[in-house]
């Protein structure tokens, strides 16, 4: 036990929660009880780890929580984690204990719901404490309450699972047992059905890949060459093309005049109708900074600079201000981890 524990409350009783519409035989599965602390009735939500409780989540009549037990063991904790086997088709996780029943007994008291201990504030702590046995469901549904630190919360814990297993919930109502309070426990299930797979922003799964492959072809602005054209169509914004080819056949000098690195010896190449084999070195400076995006194959990173300096200073370049770059380079250090 740990310096700042509190004994555990024995005794209490399985009872029917009237106000939530929670039935005393899923109050019983869940172990959750009704008792007196202080003179005060009392909701007991018991953690365990393995089949002993060792820590406990009180909750009086103005929704003031105490914790007895092991308090620090608790945030690794979920409740009603005892009750399901180690593998599964579906996990749902909650943001609380009321709504881990309520989910429960919409399902028939039959299928894997769990809860976090410590609401949205600390849900990617317990997540994360407890990723190992999570990952042996095939899909994990986080269903959270529908406000910002909620859904926030949702896609943090989405974050740490394997991609492709997380999916989040969306409901009309706040949250899971309001739900069931009125009367549509039919819609919350659908809801968790119906809730989508997680992505983080810019990344696709292959069924939308396949989808976009299956669209019409769009013809955009031709390439110098009829061939390349016929075979991809033209060009278009915002796609991305990669050319092959044998040693010294061509496609660095290629990409140099098209960027500006080297001059044509014939012809005359054009970025947003800007000749880059005529401009003064200022001028075409500009256009490469502007218009042109190298990746090298050697990183060319300076050494004496950090990482966030790095990738800040061709931001610095480009004309934005120093604390705008450095707060944009964060977030792309941060992104790619």
């Amino acid at each position: 036990m740990d310096s700042k524990s509190l004994p555990l409350l024995k005794g209490g009783e399985h009872q029917r929660l009237k106000k939530r519409r929670l039935s005393e035989e899923t109050c019983k599965k869940f172990d959750y009880r009704v008792a007196q602390m202080g003179g005060r009735t009392v909701q007991v939500a018991n953690y365990r780890d393995g089949n002993k409780v060792v820590s406990q989540k009180i909750r009086d009549s103005k929704k003031n929580f105490t914790i007895l037990g092991k308090t620090k063991a608790i945030s690794k904790l979920l409740f009603g984690q005892h009750l399901w086997r180690d593998d599964g088709k579906r996990l749902v996780i909650t943001e609380g204990e009321i709504d881990a029943m309520s989910v429960s007994q919409a399902q028939g008291n039959k299928w894997p719901v769990v809860s976090v201990p410590n609401g949205a504030q600390g849900a990617r702590k317990s997540v994360a404490a407890n990723v190992e046995w999570i990952e042996h469901f095939e899909t994990v549904v986080f269903c959270f309450d529908q406000d910002e630190p909620g859904q926030d919360a949702a896609k943090e814990c989405a974050a740490i699972l394997s991609p492709g297993k997380a999916a989040i919930a969306r409901l009309p109502l706040k949250d899971a047992n309001d739900m069931l309070v009125a009367g549509k426990g039919k819609d919350l299930i659908d809801a968790l059905w119906a809730a989508k797979t997680y992505r983080p922003d810019g990344v696709v799964d292959v069924a939308a890949v396949a989808k976009m492959a299956a669209a019409p072809m769009q013809q955009g602005r031709a390439w110098p060459w009829k061939t390349l054209t016929d075979a991809t169509y033209g060009r278009r914004r915002k796609e991305l093309y990669g050319f092959g080819g044998g040693t010294g056949c061509g496609k660095s000098t290629l990409f140099n005049v098209i960027g500006g690195i080297d001059a044509p010896t014939e012809g005359m190449v054009f970025i947003d109708e800007i000749d880059v084999a005529q401009p003064d070195s200022y001028e075409l400076a500009w256009v490469r900074c502007h218009k042109v995006g190298y990746i090298f194959q050697a990183y060319n990173i300076l050494p004496v600079l950090t990482a966030l300096e790095n990738v800040s200073l061709p931001m610095l370049f480009a004309g934005l201000s120093g604390d705008d770059a450095r707060e944009k380079a964060a977030g792309i250090l941060t992104r790619v981890g």
